[in-house]
């Protein structure tokens, strides 16, 4: 991946889940003032990307664990008359789809203590990324070539195992990049990921 600004990874070798453990320990200690700051950087800067201002169809994610908080760019999205999609899963098949949300949408309880979407017949799920312009992604950790640790559990690979897939953009705080993340065969890589300090891009990606 290219760097539109500057960073610096943090150097870590260890497992996945001893990385998972270090970073999420890291965001744990955000004050609730601090994850409003950063994450209304991230989302200015995700604002001046040309593939989301020309995106009709976003997948979003509710934040949880003090991820970058989207309720910044969901209003946003709603106002620039954006459809909006948030992830439903089912954990007894480890799946997920996405499911439209307006703001009349209703919320409930879902998987993980994720508030999730009520599914309205009238304007059906979608279950293959094909279905999505562009989708923005959480993460634990994340490194300049575009591998993405999430927290293990898979449902977004399986999700954007099926082809073709929309732009893939990480949202992060920029002390959660690592120098060289470890990367499984299926991992899914990112084409891009914003922080409140840079956004960086994959040099052919569509999101430059």
């Amino acid at each position: 991946m290219q760097s539109h600004g500057t960073g610096g990874g943090l150097l870590l070798t260890d497992s996945k889940s001893a990385l998972r453990r270090q970073l999420r320990d890291r965001r744990q200690r955000l004050t609730v003032r601090g994850v409003s700051h950063l994450s209304r950087r991230v989302c200015v800067r995700v604002s001046a990307l040309s593939v989301y201002r020309q995106a009709c169809s976003i997948g979003l994610y509710l934040p949880i664990d003090n991820e970058v908080d989207t309720s910044y760019l969901l209003a946003s999205a709603l106002r620039w008359g954006k459809r909006v999609f948030l992830p439903v899963t089912n954990r007894q098949k480890k799946s997920m789809q996405f499911v439209r949300y307006q703001e009349e949408t209703p919320l409930h309880g879902g998987a993980f203590g994720i508030p999730e979407p009520v599914p309205d017949a009238h304007d059906p799920a979608i279950d293959t990324p094909g279905g999505l312009d562009l989708l923005f992604l959480p993460l634990v950790g994340f490194d300049r070539r575009g591998a993405r640790l999430g927290y293990g559990g898979g449902f977004f690979d399986r999700f954007l195992e099926a082809h073709p897939r929309p732009p893939l953009i990480g949202l992060a705080y920029g002390f959660q990049e690592v120098a060289t993340l470890p990367q499984d065969p299926l991992d899914v890589r990112l084409d891009g990921v914003v922080t409140e300090r840079e956004i960086i891009l994959s040099a052919a990606s569509p999101s430059s």
